[in-house]
């Protein structure tokens, strides 16, 4: 399955509660919820599809710290990759500013080739311009800000996060998801 880029939202926000529950838990949820919710569209094996994220910080870990201490209001930097989206002749992946308020999650993002996503990070590189000259004008301002971030911080990638999760959307409420997962963690 391959995505196109205008499958995908730029800006999003969303309220965010996350719960550990145990297996047997799991799956009296999953009987539960049949009559109300599908498989996310994005499930391929009709089960569950992959999440690779690498996580950017300060040499201070200024985000892990935040996220550590419970900070209401912080954000974090991320290349987001699902490998189970793309094929062999094109893969993409999210460069991502993740702002979090309290439960409340608000998301900008670009959408860049696979093999880029680490140059794209420094503004001066020649990936970098090349696609920012490319890009639209909405994708342009993620960047800048997102190089703004990069710049302010002195990040540097500090975590590789990939697990496998089951995403159902509501048949009733288009804005509700739940996700169940990770499934597999992998390091």
């Amino acid at each position: 399955m391959v995505l196109t880029i205008q499958k995908f939202q730029k800006y999003f926000n969303r309220f965010e509660i996350k719960y550990q529950i145990s297996l047997q838990e799991r799956d009296r949820l999953l009987n539960l919820i049949q009559p109300f919710m599908r498989l996310d569209p994005h499930v391929t094996n009709n089960y569950d599809y992959e999440v690779r994220s690498l996580y950017f910080d300060s040499n201070f870990q200024h985000s892990f710290i935040e996220k550590i201490n419970g900070i209401a209001i912080r954000k974090k930097l991320r290349i987001r990759y699902y490998p189970d989206f793309a094929n062999a002749e094109e893969k993409f992946a999210f460069i991502e500013i993740k702002k979090k308020i309290n439960e409340n999650v608000a998301k900008s993002r670009v959408f860049v080739p696979l093999t880029d996503a680490v140059k794209i990070l420094n503004e001066n590189s020649n990936e970098a311009l090349r696609f920012f000259d490319s890009a639209s004008a909405q994708d342009q301002q993620i960047l800048k800000e997102i190089w703004w971030l990069n710049k302010r911080y002195n990040l540097k990638a500090t975590c590789i996060v990939s697990y496998k999760r089951r995403p159902f959307l509501s048949k009733l409420e288009k804005t509700f998801r739940l996700i169940l997962g990770p499934i597999e963690f992998f390091y």
